[in-house]
């Protein structure tokens, strides 16, 4: 292992890896307004809502979750499909960064870049069980529809079947 005396140099070096871990990052602009959630789950507490064009840096990904930092410093996660990256390529009158475009153009080439690739999504695609045993929560048996359907004074009625073949 190398040891480095001078202060300064360490001090140097540490900048020059912490630099070189946030110029992987990758920045976006949200596509919508979006709400930001504490955990990429939908049921997940709510801390913020971010309007459309906010400019986010991406942090990672988790399903259909992408984990990001507001311009303004707030971090969270949003849907993924509420982000679309900057493409470095595509710079304005200005020269600053575009967002990519949302649909193909013709000969132009401008596709849609949402940060994932659908192969890629479906791929690695994973249940999850703590989110499905949540859903037992919300479970109901008949004996208790019918209690709250008395208790709303709801009628029922015998609803015939289509005849076979018809739409």
């Amino acid at each position: 292992m190398i040891r480095l005396k001078n202060k300064s140099l360490r001090c140097l070096l540490l900048s020059l890896l912490l630099a070189s871990g946030m110029a992987g990052a990758e920045s976006g602009v949200l596509s919508k307004d979006s709400v930001l959630h504490d955990q990429p789950y939908a049921d997940a507490t709510i801390i913020g809502y971010p309007k459309l064009q906010t400019p986010v840096t991406i942090i990672s990904r988790q399903g259909a979750w992408i984990q990001i930092t507001t311009s303004n410093g707030t971090s969270g996660w949003i849907r993924i499909f509420d982000v679309a990256t900057v493409a470095s390529s595509k710079a304005g009158q200005s020269g600053a960064k575009q967002p990519a475009p949302a649909a193909k153009t013709g000969s132009g080439g401008d596709t849609i870049n949402t940060g994932a690739s659908e192969g890629d999504m479906l791929d690695k695609a994973q249940p999850n069980m703590a989110e499905d045993a949540k859903l037992g929560q919300y479970a109901s048996n008949s004996a208790d529809a019918r209690a709250a359907a008395q208790q709303e004074h709801l009628t029922a009625y015998q609803v015939n079947f289509l005849p076979e073949g018809q739409p």
